[in-house]
């Protein structure tokens, strides 16, 4: 059964003139569509709390997989643990309803003062982008021209085809002729 709580903590149920006043109508169900459309709606603790818990492991996962040490000379990713005690010491707030990328943003642009970090081969990221690009292209242009190459071996194969029948054509003709008196001479004058 659909109900609409004036008080939903205290399971207080709203009479149809609240219902009136607030929605313009009586009818429960479009009542109830504009409150899942323009509502919003309330998370408890423990729902907050998993929110905030999921959001920093992929933050931390984040960083851990874009951002390196730049002291070591071998790109060597900084481990969750250091990333985690840095987010600590940054005193890093996790905004459970705020989109992870500003909240990235933020730390992002924060992080170095507590933790020297680089970004990951953003150049290697988009040399890999434009080698896979390439290899595509490769085989794309590899690929048009077995379809030429095919189509150029289809319409060979169709003249010559199409050669033979002349060639039948003209032997049938020849065969014909060839057993009867020429026409010159049956023709009389």
């Amino acid at each position: 059964m659909e109900e609409i709580f004036s008080n939903s903590s205290k399971a207080k149920k709203a009479n149809s003139s609240e219902i009136k006043k607030v929605f313009g109508t009586n009818d429960k169900t479009e009542c109830i569509k504009m409150i899942l459309k323009f509502g919003t709606f309330s998370f408890t603790q423990k729902e907050i709390q998993e929110k905030i818990n999921n959001n920093r492991i992929e933050i931390l996962n984040y960083l851990h997989k874009y951002f390196h040490d730049p002291t070591k000379d071998p790109i060597i990713p900084y481990p969750l643990s250091r990333i985690s005690f840095a987010l600590h010491e940054m005193k890093v707030k996790i905004d459970p309803h705020e989109p992870l990328y500003q909240q990235l943003k933020q730390i992002i642009k924060k992080l170095p003062f507590f933790l020297p970090i680089k970004p990951v081969g953003i150049t290697l990221i988009y040399e890999e982008a434009e080698e896979e690009a390439e290899e595509a292209e490769e085989a794309e242009e590899a690929e048009e021209a077995e379809e030429a190459e095919e189509a150029e071996e289809a319409e060979e194969a169709e003249e010559a085809e199409e050669a033979e029948e002349a060639e039948e054509v003209i032997d049938s003709y020849i065969n014909k002729y060839s057993n009867k008196k020429s026409y010159k001479q049956n023709f009389t004058y």
